[in-house]
């Protein structure tokens, strides 16, 4: 009795028939020849045990980029025919791109990945995979983190490999799935203008308040707190945050990664504001959302104060045109400000000149 053993190779096609033929015969006469050959057909079948891991890598983040890594493992013995890998992408991620790298083994080259349309799930048809021992397949997967992801969010992500034409043995190993966290960040940035930069007291000042969000995420109740200076009264408001002079604050509410909101504030000086003063004003902006810089939240201006009032005066005396000797002569000033400033240090000339003589007899403010 021979024992001859063979090795069929993995890539042998399932449904091939193996024929083995064999021949005996010596130097001896052999009477009958007929049973001196035998023939065997042997119909190949393929088994190949898939398995798949995976693997998050990075901070998850919204507005941010998240790297996944996807092992895929055939432990043979047979070539695992029409692979297909499907990734299911989850709610509030976008995939941003897909890389396949075959390890130094036969097979097939694969398929672009493409995500189907209508749907969140990511196809890489990995064609033909060999048996891949101890170096998988990696199928690299990058995905974009929606900005308007709540904070906390978990985000469950599956993976699966099927084998369209080879058998599977083991199917329990064949989907695998990760969690990740999400956390949010919104990089807010405050601007402000008063606008004239000189401003004579008893006119009006412009502010323009602008809040820009860097991300990467949106941002969740915006807030300016932006309390007037006491020398200033506040006259009016507009814009895209609703401003409440008693409380300082302007509600801005959500404010998506990349956006701004502007607002405006109208106020006037007191008109008693002495000139060369400065009237400085601070806004800060805060939201719900982690912010990771806040050296860009508050914003000081200052708005130089200068004077300016329109004096006017307006003098008559009583009687009128002529006056007899002996009679009182009344002289009546009245001086204006016309404003807008206070004006400060103000002094009245009155010249009387006579070819006559005359007594000053009282003189009345």
């Amino acid at each position: 009795t021979v024992v001859v053993m063979v090795d069929v190779p993995s890539w042998i096609a399932a449904g091939t028939i193996l024929e083995n033929d064999v021949l005996v015969y010596s130097d001896i006469f052999d009477p009958l020849n007929a049973n001196n050959y035998a023939t065997n057909l042997t119909t190949v079948g393929a088994v190949a045990d898939l398995s798949v891991l995976k693997f998050a890598i990075g901070t998850p983040v919204a507005g941010t980029i998240m790297h996944y890594e996807i092992q895929v493992y055939n432990a043979g013995p047979s070539v695992a025919q029409n692979v297909i890998l499907r990734d299911f992408i989850p709610t509030w991620m976008h995939v941003v791109d897909a890389e396949v790298i075959l390890p130094d083994v036969t097979g097939t080259v694969p398929q672009p990945c493409d995500v189907t349309e209508g749907s969140n799930a990511l196809f890489c048809p990995l064609g033909d995979v060999a048996p891949t021992g101890s170096t998988p397949i990696l199928v690299f997967v990058d995905v974009l983190i929606d900005p308007a992801t709540p904070d906390g969010t978990v985000l469950t992500n599956q993976v699966d490999v099927n084998i369209v034409d080879t058998y599977d043995p083991v199917t329990s190993n064949n989907s695998a799935s990760v969690d990740v966290t999400v956390g949010t960040a919104a990089d807010l940035a405050i601007q402000k203008v008063g606008l004239p930069e000189k401003v004579y007291a008893g006119e009006q000042i412009r502010y323009e308040i602008t809040v820009t969000n860097n991300g990467p995420s949106d941002a969740r109740d915006v807030v300016v707190t932006d309390v007037l200076d006491d020398q200033v009264a506040f006259e009016l408001t507009n814009g895209d945050c609703a401003y409440d002079a008693q409380t300082g604050e302007a509600d801005c509410g959500y404010l998506p990664a990349g956006a701004s909101k502007s607002f405006y504030v109208w106020v006037r000086v007191d008109a008693d504001v002495e000139p060369g003063t400065t009237i400085e004003n601070t806004a800060v902006v805060e939201s719900d959302t982690d912010d990771p810089d806040e050296t860009n939240n508050s914003v000081t201006i200052g708005n130089y104060v200068m004077s300016k009032a329109d004096l006017r005066i307006v003098k008559f005396g009583k009687p009128d045109g002529e006056v007899r000797a002996g009679e009182y002569l009344t002289y009546t000033i009245i001086v204006d400000n016309l404003g807008p400033s206070w004006a400060w240090g103000v002094t009245l000339e009155e010249v009387l000149r006579s070819d006559g003589q005359f007594w000053l007899v009282s003189v009345e403010s």
